[in-house]
């Protein structure tokens, strides 16, 4: 696993901007963003069949950790990927696979700060999982 980590405060934030698309701009209310990556490849040049599981894994740790911390962590997936590895310069042997926007929870006054279409949205049932309940035996 390859790490990268933006913060709101480094050039690299305003680099990370450029990556994220409109519908996920919520991310950028998040004082750091991570930038997670994997390589298909052993360093023998074989195939790496358990890279993403590792990534997966260790995004999965960092996210306990950050959490038992006082942080906030949430992942993102629809980024543009091409534009991060040039960007950022990551080797074409590493493939950003997602984004971790991290930070600690909001104040009211963060909140009322905020963009509303964000707030709203984060708000708003999904409904996604109302069933959840009826499939779990």
């Amino acid at each position: 696993m390859d790490v990268s980590c933006c913060k709101k405060t480094s050039k690299a934030y305003s680099k990370i901007k450029e990556c994220i698309p409109e519908r996920n701009g919520w991310a950028l209310s998040a004082p750091h963003i991570i930038i997670a990556s994997y390589s298909p490849n052993e360093v023998s040049g074989s195939p790496n069949k358990w890279a993403q599981y590792d990534l997966g894994a260790s995004v999965f740790s960092l996210i306990l950790q950050a959490q038992e911390l006082g942080y906030y962590a949430r992942q993102i997936g629809s980024f543009h990927i091409e534009k991060t590895q040039e960007l950022f310069s990551i080797p074409t042997l590493y493939i950003p696979f997602t984004l971790i926007a991290m930070g600690k929870l909001g104040t009211d006054k963060d909140y009322a700060a905020a963009d509303q279409n964000y707030v709203e949205k984060d708000l708003t049932p999904t409904g996604r999982k109302e069933k959840i309940f009826e499939i779990l035996p």
